[in-house]
């Protein structure tokens, strides 16, 4: 048998102001393929490339030196393994497109780490009347 994809749910346990997220994670991060459609979706979809073999000096964000399409298997030149986390505004957030445990962690980390860093600016404040 072949694992295809592993997906994973949590909360982060707060309500999350998505425009200014998709800002942190595009300036800050790189992660210029990601993005936020609320006609579409109302998640933010962001896109972070995998690779074991090829340095990353930008986690989640593709650096082989030939074009990768994000659909390989996670290890290699043009290899990049593309999964998306989609995190809404009720803190829910989904990982999808892992094919091993380690990318699930792996962008597990990355998103807590981004929550957590960023926490003041990305909370969002609900007022009450």
């Amino acid at each position: 048998y072949q694992i295809n994809n592993i997906n994973s749910t949590f909360s982060c346990g707060c309500m999350i102001d998505r425009e200014k997220l998709l800002r942190v994670i595009i300036m800050q991060y790189k992660l210029s393929h990601s993005s936020l459609d609320t006609e579409r979706f109302q998640g933010v979809l962001i896109k972070y490339d995998l690779n074991d073999t090829v340095c990353q000096s930008q986690p989640g964000v593709c650096s082989c030196t030939v074009r990768c399409a994000g659909k390989g298997r996670g290890s290699g030149q043009g290899q990049c393994k593309r999964g998306t986390i989609s995190v809404f505004q009720s803190g829910k957030i989904n990982i999808t497109g892992c094919t091993q445990l380690h990318q699930l962690h792996t962008m597990y980390e990355f998103i807590n780490s981004v929550l957590v860093t960023h926490f003041q600016t990305v909370y969002l404040r609900v007022g009450f009347m």
